[in-house]
């Protein structure tokens, strides 16, 4: 008992001071870089020069010291110290930021050049980095006037080979005095010409600077698509449209603005030309197949099962993995024996479309039965593919699989006698009956559940049709609500005048000003004018452009209550009863309009 006690002491006092050891070793190691926040600096800009140093146990920091840099100035009393904390696997880690600020200087081409840092009595050494300052004065002779945002299309190559994989972004440029709230691409792209796959980017949109045309822009990309073209010759990509909401950043910092100033625009990228080049010319034979594969890949073929009964599948399975067109590849033809009889091949894959590339494994399946016993050889091949990097074609080649096929010993032999049947003449009488088939056309009702499908599917073609144009058509989204808009209103403003004071002029005056506004917006809506800062003739103008065959009477009353309701503030004030009388009276106008418009 003595003995197992000491072991477990000594066992006990081992593993703790063993942990500090551990805790050491588990202990990330620190991490100090240097990042300036430009690299393309113009002439006069400040640039901010930040160290981060980061780690789990930081217990002393020398804070460094930055001399003036070659091409820049330092800011005196611009520095600035940050402090973050966030925990990893349920331990913190803490980052600390010193920053320091710059102004360009001279012009040139310059490299920061590294700084020894000490952390916790260690000294860790930054990487250099290159930067250049630019003449701001022979940008701006040079820069022409260019839009605040835009969005571009921006393919990695602008010549391939037909079926070779070409990236393309999408991608926003907007300037610093331009914050984009939210954007949405508009759905349906189609890249005529090319096979077209969205990649997956699982990383969150980030802005960078860049210079465009010597004025600074930042670039955010927002999604990106694999295409393999189809064609040869120029092909040009369609605009991209997508919509974006923005706010000015000024009016962002104004307390006041109430999140206003907000503005939804509609962008489109200009077409974008691409050369397809034909691939070299290629020979195929009986011993070598050419699969339409471009790219990289690698092949094997396997055989299953290698020895198989008379009458049983055989699946001949090719695995074909890589990156490049794999949803185009071809189906490889083998050369089987006579006496292999094959169905349709299977045909399987595994696409993934994560990163800046299509990769995966695409799988076929032949299936053949052997019709007689024996020992057979399926001959080799070679499966070859076209490398767009080395400009060739590469071939893979097969080797011969052998197969034997036996007989099954508990199978039963048919002969003669087994197929023969026992066939006896009747007696006696034969009554012959007709039976009568009557064609569909004589089954309303199995006519009707036959078409009763087509007839809710061309239903909902034109369903989806309409809305999907109401939702992208802004004009005719306002006319087809102009009318169910001013009925809602004008029901909302009669219940409005039941209820107010009789006596209350101001009332009175505010419900024929509502009702000016419900009857110009309707017209407006209707014949897709501005929304605002119409006046009467403008609005009577428009009606006769819509409809000229517009009946006078009806023009002539639309003037004269639109009239009253202009001139209120100085004509003598009615009742209410005259108000509720006229918004009866404005609705059964509305109504007349809207079936001469139709």
């Amino acid at each position: 008992m003595k003995k197992i006690g000491k072991f477990i002491l000594y066992l006990l006092l081992f593993f703790l001071a063993s942990i500090p050891i551990f805790t050491w070793a588990q202990t990330p190691p620190i991490q100090v870089q240097a990042k300036l926040s430009e690299t393309n600096i113009y002439n006069g800009e400040a640039v901010l020069l930040e160290f981060i140093i980061s780690g789990r146990s930081l217990n002393s920091i020398d804070r460094p010291t930055v001399l003036d840099v070659p091409g820049l100035r330092w800011i005196s009393g611009s520095n600035r110290q940050g402090q973050s904390i966030q925990y990893v696997n349920g331990r913190p880690s803490v980052t600390y930021t010193y920053g320091y600020q710059f102004v360009a200087t001279q012009v040139g081409n310059y490299s920061l050049p590294s700084f020894d840092i000490t952390v916790n009595g260690e000294i860790y050494r930054t990487e250099p980095i290159a930067f250049r300052v630019l003449d701001l004065a022979n940008s701006q002779q040079n820069n022409r006037a260019n839009p605040d945002i835009f969005v571009r299309l921006e393919p990695d190559k602008i010549s391939a080979f037909l079926g070779e994989q070409i990236v393309v972004d999408v991608v926003l440029y907007f300037k610093n005095t331009i914050e984009v709230r939210s954007y949405q691409a508009s759905p349906g792209w189609k890249a005529e010409g090319f096979w077209k796959e969205e990649l997956e980017n699982t990383q969150q949109t980030r802005a960078t600077s860049t210079l465009i045309e010597g004025e600074r822009y930042q670039r955010a990309r927002l999604l990106q698509y694999a295409l393999f073209p189809s064609k040869r010759g120029k092909l040009v990509l369609s605009p991209f449209e997508i919509t974006v909401l923005i706010q000015q950043r000024n009016r962002r910092q104004d307390i006041f603005s109430f999140g206003l100033g907000q503005e939804r625009k509609n962008i489109q990228t200009p077409p974008t030309e691409i050369t397809i080049n034909p691939l070299p010319a290629f020979q195929s034979t009986e011993n070598n197949f050419f699969l339409s594969a471009i790219g990289t890949f690698q092949m094997e073929r396997s055989i299953k099962p290698t020895e198989a009964l008379v009458g049983e599948s055989i699946e001949i399975t090719t695995l074909i993995s890589g990156t490049g067109n794999l949803p185009l590849i071809q189906s490889p033809d083998y050369v089987y024996p006579a006496e292999f009889e094959q169905y349709n091949p299977q045909e399987s894959s595994s696409i993934q479309r994560a990163g800046s590339i299509i990769s995966g494994t695409k799988t076929f399946t032949d299936i053949v039965i052997a019709r007689n016993e024996g020992n057979y050889t399926i001959p080799p091949t070679q499966l070859i593919y076209f490398d767009p990097i080395a400009e060739e074609y590469k071939a893979i080649s097969l080797p011969a699989q052998s197969l034997r096929v036996i007989r099954d010993a508990n199978a039963i032999r048919s002969t003669t006698e087994m197929l023969r049947f026992e066939i006896k003449p009747m007696a006696g009488l034969v009554a012959w009956k007709q039976y009568s088939r009557n064609g569909i056309a004589e089954q309303p009702l199995l006519l009707l559940f036959l078409l009763l499908p087509l007839a809710g599917l061309v239903m909902g073609f034109f369903v989806k049709k309409h809305q999907d144009r109401l939702q992208n058509d802004h004009n005719f989204a306002r006319k087809r609500g102009a009318l169910k808009t001013a009925k809602s209103a004008l029901d909302k403003l009669y219940t409005k005048a039941e209820r107010q004071n009789r006596d209350d002029k101001n009332t009175i005056k505010e419900c024929y000003h509502e009702l000016y506004h419900i009857i110009g917006a309707y017209i407006t809506n209707r014949c897709g004018m501005h929304a605002a800062g119409c006046s009467i003739q403008e609005l009577l103008e428009g009606l006769e452009k819509q409809f000229n065959a517009m009946s006078p009477a009806a023009l002539e009353r639309c003037k004269n209550i639109l009239t009253k309701c202009d001139t209120i503030s100085y004509a003598p004030i009615s009742s209410t009863s005259d108000v509720l009388t006229d918004i009866h009276h404005a609705k059964e106008t509305i109504l007349k309009l809207e079936q001469a418009l139709k």
